[in-house]
C-alpha cells in the first residue's frame, strides 16, 4: 500500500507535467502521441494502435500494436500483440504471450518477466534492482553534484545561519502554511511570466524570473528543506536571538536529500517537492515577518 501511494503521487506529478501534451481519452486507445493513464488500466484492442503508452499504478494490455514505447509503473504489462519500440516496467510484471513481438529493448526495474514460447524480443533484456543507468558515471556525477550542493549550502549557513535556521523551523512548525505559500507562488508565476511576455518592456522581467529568480528561489528552498531534515534527524532546535550556523544540519540534510534524489523517477519528484516546499517556507516566513512589522517602521521619523 505504501508503494502504491508513492506511485499515485508520482503519477499525479507526471500527469500535471504532461497535461499540455497528453490527450485525455475515456475509451480504448486511438492513434495519439501519448496515452497516459493513472490508476486506471489501458487496453489496446487487436485492431487498434497507439504511439506511446504510459500506465502508472495499473495494468496495460496490448493486443494490438504500440508504435513506440510501452512504460508501466506499479502494474502488469501483458503483451500478446506488437510493441515496435521498447518496453520498460518499474516495480511490476511483464507477460509476453505467444506470438507477441517486441522490436526494441526490454528494461525491468525490480520487475519480473514471463515469456511464453513464440514471443520474440529483437533487443536486449535488462534486469535491474538498482539505479537505472550507468552506475559508475551516475555515482561520480552524484558525488560531484552533492559536493557542490553541500558547499553552497554551507556558504548559506555561514552568511545567513540564523535566517536559515528560522526558515527551516517555519517549515517544520507550519508545514501547511509553507505548502500553501509554495502552491500560490509557483501557481502564480506562469501567469506573471506570460503577462510579462505580452509586452516588449516586460520581456526582460519575464526572462529574469525564469532564468534567475526561480532557480535561485528553488535552490534556496532546497537548502531550507535540507536544513529542516537535518535538524529533525539531529533533533536540534533554533537558538532564538543568537547567531547560529547550522553547518551539521545543512550538510546532513542535503546529503540525505541528494541520496533520495538518486532513486530513479521518485527521487526527482522528491527533490522538486523539497525545493518547492522549502521556497514556500521562505515566502511564508517573509510574509509573517512583514505582517508583524511595527507601525513605527512604516512611518518615517520626523526631520530634526
Amino acid at each position: 500500500m505504501r508503494s502504491r501511494t508513492f506511485i499515485s503521487i508520482l503519477g499525479l506529478g507526471l500527469f500535471l507535467g504532461a497535461l499540455q501534451s497528453a490527450t485525455a481519452q475515456t475509451g480504448t486507445s486511438e492513434d495519439s502521441d501519448l496515452l497516459l493513464r493513472v490508476n486506471a488500466p489501458v487496453t489496446i484492442a487487436p485492431a487498434e494502435s497507439a504511439s506511446t503508452v504510459w500506465v502508472i499504478g495499473s495494468d496495460a494490455i496490448v493486443r494490438g500494436s504500440v508504435r513506440e514505447q510501452l512504460i508501466v509503473m506499479g502494474g502488469t504489462a501483458r503483451v500478446t500483440g506488437t510493441v515496435e519500440g521498447g518496453i520498460a516496467v518499474f516495480g511490476g510484471d511483464l507477460e509476453l504471450g505467444p506470438n507477441s513481438r517486441v522490436g526494441g529493448d526490454v528494461f525491468l526495474y525490480r520487475s519480473t518477466m514471463a515469456r511464453e514460447p513464440g514471443a520474440s524480443v529483437a533487443g536486449t533484456i535488462e534486469h535491474s534492482r538498482g539505479p537505472a543507468f550507468g552506475q559508475g558515471i551516475a555515482w561520480a556525477f552524484w558525488a560531484s553534484m552533492t559536493l557542490v550542493v553541500v558547499c553552497i549550502g554551507l556558504l548559506f549557513a555561514a552568511l545567513g545561519g540564523r535566517q536559515l535556521q528560522e526558515a527551516s523551523a517555519t517549515l517544520r512548525a507550519m508545514p501547511l502554511g509553507a505548502a500553501a505559500a509554495a502552491l500560490l507562488a509557483w501557481g502564480a508565476t506562469p501567469f506573471v511570466v506570460a503577462f510579462s511576455f505580452a509586452t516588449l518592456i516586460g520581456i526582460p522581467l519575464g526572462l529574469a524570473i525564469l532564468l534567475f529568480l526561480l532557480p535561485a528561489l528553488g535552490f534556496a528552498g532546497y537548502v531550507v528543506a535540507g536544513t529542516a531534515l537535518g535538524s529533525r534527524v539531529l533533533r536540534s532546535e533554533v537558538q532564538w536571538g543568537r547567531e547560529v550556523h547550522p553547518y551539521r544540519e545543512v550538510a546532513l540534510g542535503l546529503v540525505l536529500l541528494q541520496a533520495a534524489g538518486f532513486v530513479p523517477v521518485l527521487g526527482a519528484l522528491l527533490v522538486l517537492m523539497a525545493a518547492a516546499w522549502g521556497a514556500g517556507a521562505l515566502i511564508y516566513r517573509s510574509w509573517s515577518m512583514w505582517r508583524r512589522r511595527p507601525t513605527s517602521a512604516l512611518v518615517p521619523a520626523p526631520a530634526v
